[in-house]
């Protein structure tokens, strides 16, 4: 089978495609015949040696494709980036039927990454959402809502219409003006420090 896979770290051109042996899964694994993966910052780090791994090193750590006919996705250690991937039986769970298979692959990091920072979001509070028109805050704005949440957004021009539809109550254009609403929760989501601003000021 192919798999995309890293020999070394560096940049993009160190992705090679090899050919290896279909693997065959062990006591909870099951054998996923994989329709698509995403790529998050979390591999660009992988590839350029942040994280440390061993090498050879196949990408991918979401999962979408077909286990027993089914559609699943799921998030695996490594190895998603494959024509068949091993997952633990754990790890997947069944696909959503309202979007295409491939596009169901951008869920799982992303998802159960703002599941987790919503967990502590009540009915009733302001939350802020800072890089909500990224993966992660994306998921963020729709979690929050439902959870009853009055939100507040912030995302570049060219994501603002997309956050609207994603439920934020108000969006604002971080390139033109800074929240200056209080809130009761931030969830910060991009990658430089929020600004602080003094008590009382």
């Amino acid at each position: 089978m192919k798999v995309a896979r890293i020999h070394e770290h560096g940049g993009p051109e160190v992705i090679r495609i090899d050919h290896i042996d279909i693997p065959t899964p062990g006591d909870g694994e099951v054998l996923v015949d994989t329709e698509a993966t995403s790529f998050n910052p979390t591999e660009l780090a992988v590839r350029q040696g942040i994280f440390q791994i061993e090498l050879p090193h196949t990408l991918g750590w979401d999962l979408a494709g077909h286990h027993d006919g089914r559609p699943v996705v799921g998030f695996v250690d490594s190895g998603a980036a494959a024509e068949f991937t091993i997952a633990p039986t754990d790890r997947i769970v069944p696909a959503p039927q309202s979007i295409p298979l491939r596009d169901a692959a951008a869920i799982p990091l992303a998802g159960l990454t703002a599941w987790q920072v919503v967990e502590y979001v009540t009915k009733g509070q302001k939350v802020l959402i800072n890089g909500a028109g990224g993966g992660i805050g994306s998921f963020a704005v729709q979690l929050a809502k439902r959870k009853g949440a009055y939100v507040i957004a912030t995302a570049s021009s060219r994501s603002t219409k997309a956050v609207h539809g994603y439920g934020a109550d108000e969006v604002i254009d971080y390139t033109r003006q800074v929240p200056k609403t209080p809130v009761d929760v931030m969830i910060h989501l991009v990658g430089t420090p929020p600004p602080w601003t003094p008590p009382g000021a």
